[in-house]
C-alpha cells in the first residue's frame, strides 16, 4: 500500500532491497485469514515485517486485520510450483507459496490433515513453520454497513426481519438444493426475509431474493441483520468471528470432520450434515435421485442426467452430453453437444 493505493509487488519494492517476508495466498479466503492470523507470530520470529501477495477479493481479509502491507497478484499452477521449489520455507527477501500443498514434504502434512490429525488452522502454523504453541488471532475490525446500503435492504424488508443465507461453496460440494430450499420455506414461513449471497444468480435459493453483494457488504449485512446461514464456505471463516450464532451446512461428514469450527467455544454455531442424496419416486419404474452436485432420471438405466459444477452445468442422455452451459466470467455459454456454440446469455 502506497499513498493509499495498492500497488504491485514489483513497483513498490522497486530500487530498494526487499526486506521483508513475502507470503503468497494462492487459494482460499479461510487460507488467507489463517495467514493474517498468525501474522504477529510470524514477524516476531523472523524479526521482519509482512509482504501478503493476494487476490484482488481477498482485500476484505487485509482491511479486517488491520493490514496496509499487501499487493495484488495471481500466478497458475506452474508458476506456484517453480516458486515452491526455489523457496521451501519462510525466509527474509523470499517469495514463499503459503499453502501446504506446495511445501515440499512430500505430502505429509496434507495426509494427517485429510486423515483428521491436524485441524484446518494449525495446518497453516505447520506450513509456516510455527511452534504448537502459537495462538492463532481472530479479526477485529467488521465492515461498516454503509447508510446507503442499508436503505438499499431495508427497500426488501427491515434489517431484523432479513435472513442472509449463503449457498455458494467453491471447495467442497454442493448441499443438496431441496435441503436448502426448505430451510428458505421455513424462514420465510416465520416471517423472515431470505438474501441469497451468491455471485451467480442461477444459484439463488427457490424461495429467497437475489441482491448483488460484493464481499464487503455481504459481510457488514450478515453482521446487522437477524441471522446467517451459510454452506460452509470461506465466507464463514471471515464471518464468523464477528456472530454471536450462526447454522452452517455441511455436504457431508467428512467436510464437516475436515472443517468444522466446533473448536469456537465462545460461539453459539449449529452445525448441519445434509443427506447426501434424496431419492423421489415416479411410478414403479422411474425415479429421480437428487445429489450434491448431479440430478440422476433413472428408468431401469439413467435415462437422463444433469451434473453441476462449479463452472458448468452439463445434461446428458443415455450417458451421451447432449447441452453444456459453461460459467465463465460474467456470462454463461451454451453448448450442443459441449462442442458447438449456440449461444451467449449475460449475466
Amino acid at each position: 500500500m502506497k499513498d493509499g493505493k495498492v500497488v504491485s509487488f514489483e513497483r513498490y519494492h522497486q530500487d530498494k532491497k526487499i526486506d521483508k517476508i513475502i507470503l503468497i495466498s494462492p487459494y482460499g479466503l479461510g487460507d488467507t485469514m489463517n495467514l493474517c492470523g498468525f501474522k504477529d507470530a510470524l514477524e516476531k520470529k523472523h524479526n521482519a515485517s509482512i509482504h501478503f501477495i493476494i487476490k484482488p477479493t481477498h482485500e476484505i481479509v487485509m482491511k479486517m486485520y488491520g493490514i496496509k502491507d499487501y499487493s495484488f497478484q495471481t500466478f497458475d499452477k506452474n508458476e506456484l510450483r517453480a516458486i515452491a521449489q526455489r523457496n521451501t520455507e519462510v525466509k527474509k527477501g523470499e517469495y514463499f507459496v503459503a499453502h501446504p500443498q506446495f511445501i515440499g514434504d512430500d505430502g505429509k502434512l496434507l495426509e494427517d490433515f485429510y486423515n483428521f490429525k491436524i485441524s484446518f488452522v494449525d495446518i497453516f502454523k505447520k506450513t509456516l513453520g510455527l511452534s504448537d504453541d502459537v495462538q492463532f488471532k481472530y479479526p477485529t475490525i467488521p465492515p461498516v454497513l454503509s447508510n446507503e446500503f442499508r436503505e438499499k435492504v431495508e427497500k426488501i424488508a427491515p434489517l431484523n426481519k432479513v435472513i442472509l443465507f449463503s449457498p455458494e461453496a467453491f471447495s467442497t460440494n454442493k448441499v443438496v438444493p431441496d435441503v436448502l430450499e426448505n430451510e428458505v420455506k421455513k424462514l420465510t414461513d416465520k416471517g423472515f426475509v431470505v438474501i441469497s449471497n451468491v455471485i451467480d444468480k442461477h444459484e439463488t435459493i427457490k424461495g429467497s431474493v437475489y441482491l448483488p453483494l460484493t464481499i464487503d457488504e455481504a459481510v457488514a449485512l450478515g453482521i446487522n441483520c437477524a441471522g446467517v446461514l451459510s454452506v460452509r464456505s470461506g465466507f464463514t471463516d471471515i464471518i464468523v468471528p464477528f456472530l454471536k450464532e450462526t447454522v452452517i451446512y455441511y455436504p457431508n461428514i467428512e467436510t464437516l470432520n475436515l472443517y468444522s469450527l466446533s473448536y469456537l467455544k465462545d460461539k453459539n454455531i449449529k452445525e448441519i450434515v445434509a443427506p447426501d442424496t434424496k431419492l423421489k419416486k415416479i411410478g414403479p419404474c422411474f425415479q429421480i435421485e437428487k445429489k450434491s452436485n448431479e440430478n440422476l432420471f433413472r428408468f431401469c438405466i439413467t435415462l437422463f442426467r444433469k451434473k453441476e459444477r462449479r463452472d458448468s452445468i452439463k445434461y446428458c442422455v443415455f450417458g451421451i452430453q447432449i447441452w453444456v452451459i459453461k460459467k465463465i466470467k460474467n456470462c454463461r455459454k451454451h453448448l450442443l453437444f459441449g462442442l458447438i456454440p449456440i449461444y451467449k446469455e449475460k449475466l
